[in-house]
């Protein structure tokens, strides 16, 4: 009897099935900043007469001189030169090309003092002549002020009753409540949200900057839970999702009207553009959709809120990299400052003031010095047995 034919399970893959898998596991800003900067590289290497690509360097001294030279006279195409975090972002861009698998020289570590002398002796120069021209300062997105982000919801351009004015204000949520990164707004999808049994919403992030679920990290996903406490902002968030279409794009922001995805773009400018709509000043400010993410951290260290607390909503792995995002100490210098000028500027005064305690700084024992967790607790221990009365 002849076989019976089988119907074929797989089709052998098409080159764009091939290459889509290889992306996915990109981090698409590391990418971009590699290829960003060994574009500016072989842009040097062409102007001043080099043929060859940049991959084509088979010899780590030829590397060394011409990195040197590259750094020595590397600015912006305006002629204003690169921040120092523009510097030492090229430099990890390059060592991360000259360590991928087009290298002829893999491994090198650019970084390495001994191997490579000259290069590190460029860069640290460099590094210190920027900084001493006002080029090494960071400037991070500003935060929103209690005020502020209540004057944007009562502005009629995050009105309910329009959709533009919900999209804004649905917006502004996740900015603050979910502590987005500003990218995390473009990728976010309607899927992120999942409804509880109790009214509230669960919003899972399932990869980011600190979380990219690749082989080397299978962990799970991040999850922010939005309280059903506060019934309006539930009730906005039902509406927004009640007003999509049907047949609507997976992208959490639409257009006001249709059922497009909002572009990447457009997305990226929603909280500048929120901030001019509803009058903020943006005067000498860096209004950006980060900011959400700095006032949720500012806001609730103002309201008293544990470092951990507040990790558990940035999503932060480490709390040195959430101390960048809390407010700077310039409220405090300028109370202590301003008790110092008053008593200076006012001739009838006594010198012998006491600077208000709201003002002080804290002392050794609880200033920038860890305490381990038994230390804590025999201290909190230690203060309830004083506040018991005697028998």
């Amino acid at each position: 009897m002849p076989k019976t034919k089988k119907n074929k399970i797989y089709q052998k893959p098409t080159n764009e099935q091939l290459s889509y898998l290889p992306n996915k596991s990109k981090v698409l800003n590391t990418y971009k900043s590699t290829k960003n900067w060994i574009d500016k590289f072989q842009q040097y290497r062409s102007d001043v007469g080099s043929d060859n690509a940049p991959e084509d360097i088979d010899n780590v001294q030829e590397l060394e001189v011409q990195l040197c030279e590259f750094f020595a006279v590397a600015e912006k195409g305006d002629g204003s030169p690169y921040s120092v975090n523009s510097l030492l972002a090229a430099i990890r861009a390059i060592n991360r090309f000259y360590n991928s698998s087009v290298s002829k020289i893999k491994p090198v570590n650019l970084c390495d003092r001994q191997a490579f002398p000259d290069l590190c002796e460029i860069l640290d120069g460099k590094t210190k002549d920027l900084a001493e021209k006002g080029y090494g300062e960071t400037h991070g997105s500003d935060s929103l002020s209690f005020e502020e982000i209540q004057s944007i919801l009562q502005h009629e351009a995050t009105s309910r009753n329009t959709p533009e004015g919900l999209l804004y204000r649905i917006f502004l949520y996740n900015a603050i409540f979910l502590a987005l990164r500003g990218g995390e707004h473009y990728t976010l999808m309607l899927k992120n949200f999942q409804k509880r049994k109790d009214g509230g919403f669960d919003v899972y992030i399932y990869k980011s900057k600190t979380n990219q679920r690749g082989l080397d990290n299978l962990g799970a996903a991040d999850k922010i839970s939005i309280p059903v406490d506060n019934s309006v902002i539930i009730e906005d968030y039902e509406k927004y999702f009640s007003k999509r279409p049907v047949n609507a794009d997976p992208g959490f922001y639409l257009h006001p009207i249709g059922t497009k995805s909002a572009p990447e773009r457009k997305i990226n400018a929603f909280m500048r553009i929120l901030a001019e709509k509803t009058g903020i000043n943006c005067e000498d400010r860096k209004i950006t959709n980060q900011a959400g993410r700095k006032t949720l951290v500012q806001r609730l260290k103002d309201l008293g809120t544990s470092d951990y607390e507040v990790s558990t909503i940035t999503r932060h792995r480490s709390l040195s990299s959430l101390a960048r995002y809390e407010r700077p100490k310039d409220g405090v210098q300028k109370a202590t400052l301003n008790s110092l000028m008053t008593i200076l500027e006012t001739p009838d005064s006594s010198l012998d003031v006491q600077v208000p305690q709201s003002n002080m700084l804290p002392t050794t024992d609880s200033y920038n010095q860890f305490r381990s967790a038994r230390q804590i607790y025999q201290a909190n221990h230690a203060s309830k047995l004083r506040s018991i009365p005697p028998q």
